[in-house]
């Protein structure tokens, strides 16, 4: 006859306190990569925002009076050769 060693067998069944803190665990894991991309999507919030703002002051600033009589933007002395 042939003799089996017998299976291994596996780790012990989880108690209901066992199970209680893994699901904790893994509850309070969630909870941080939640909080953390959260405070991520704010921190692009927060640039994208700054950046709207620095790019409209630009633009509001302006360049300054330009003279409409020798300015090479038109007005009255403005002259194209191609015409």
């Amino acid at each position: 006859m042939c003799t089996r060693s017998p299976k291994p067998v596996g780790p012990p069944p989880l108690t209901a306190e066992e199970k209680a803190e893994q699901e904790a665990a893994k509850q309070r894991e969630k909870d941080e990569r939640e909080a953390a991309e959260l405070k991520e999507k704010r921190q692009q919030d927060d640039a994208r925002e700054k950046s709207l703002e620095e790019k409209v002051k630009k633009d509001r600033k302006g360049s300054g009076a330009h003279s409409l009589l020798s300015g090479g933007k038109g007005g009255i002395g403005y002259f194209d050769e191609t015409l």
